[in-house]
């Protein structure tokens, strides 16, 4: 038993060292590398209006206020369908107690939709009209998709062009031949730089008039996130 304890022991021993070892050449190959982060961005122009609407009732009678949200939000829907280029999506539907010393005096009824489309002008239009019935809960602007990815493939390749322009410049300042790309990841981001305006009017206007906006624009940023590590001659 004790020479076997002392094979073990001895085992282990050099298990060690080989770890250790290999530790140690890991450890090597992290010299000479520097992290570089370069950023592409652009500012874009909003070409998508999305709108949420809402259908709100309140009283004594929960069929009766379920029957005329339900009513609004159909007429709603059916109308913006008639208008191209809109795409038109219901949202929630809720339903509430309403209490009063504890005691149920009635009821909230509410259901929301959403309008979308890049015919900004149609749909501010269309919005004058639905205010009869509903009530704008929210009216934001972004960007397509197919503008937002078109730009994103541009700046995508801007920003790899200037990282591989810096990466080359700091490798020859170093007297190196060439780098090695470690690891690299690429992240989008973007930010509203000039908001929407909507104007408040009296409700009477509300009911009758398509509200004024301001497009407004969207700065997308992309970041080329990156190691790099410099090659001995």
């Amino acid at each position: 038993m004790p020479g076997r304890q002392n094979i073990i022991i001895y085992s282990l021993a050099v298990l060690l060292m080989l770890l250790s070892a290999s530790a140690s050449a890991d450890q090597e190959t992290h010299y000479d590398r520097i992290h570089l982060a370069v950023t592409a961005e652009k500012e874009i122009d909003n070409d998508t209006l999305i709108v949420e609407l809402s259908a709100r009732e309140e009283g004594e009678d929960q069929a009766a206020l379920a029957s005329t949200v339900n009513r609004k939000i159909k007429q709603a829907v059916e109308r913006s369908k008639q208008v191209s280029g809109i795409e038109v999506r219901t949202l929630t539907y809720q339903t509430h107690p309403r209490y009063q010393k504890q005691r149920l005096i009635g009821w909230r009824v509410h259901q929301a939709m959403q309008l979308k489309s890049e015919d900004i002008e149609a749909l501010s239009q269309l919005l004058g009209e639905l205010q009869a019935n509903l009530s704008i809960d929210s009216l934001n602007y972004d960007i397509s998709r197919p503008q937002r990815e078109k730009a994103e493939q541009a700046l995508i390749e801007q920003a790899i062009e200037r990282f591989k322009q810096r990466a080359e410049n700091i490798t020859r300042q170093f007297g190196r031949e060439k780098y090695r790309l470690v690891k690299m990841a690429i992240n989008r981001d973007d930010q509203t730089v000039r908001p929407m305006q909507m104007r408040t009017q009296s409700a009477m206007q509300e009911k009758r008039s398509a509200p004024e906006v301001e497009p407004g624009r969207q700065i997308l940023r992309v970041t080329v996130d990156a190691t790099i590590e410099l090659v001995v001659k």
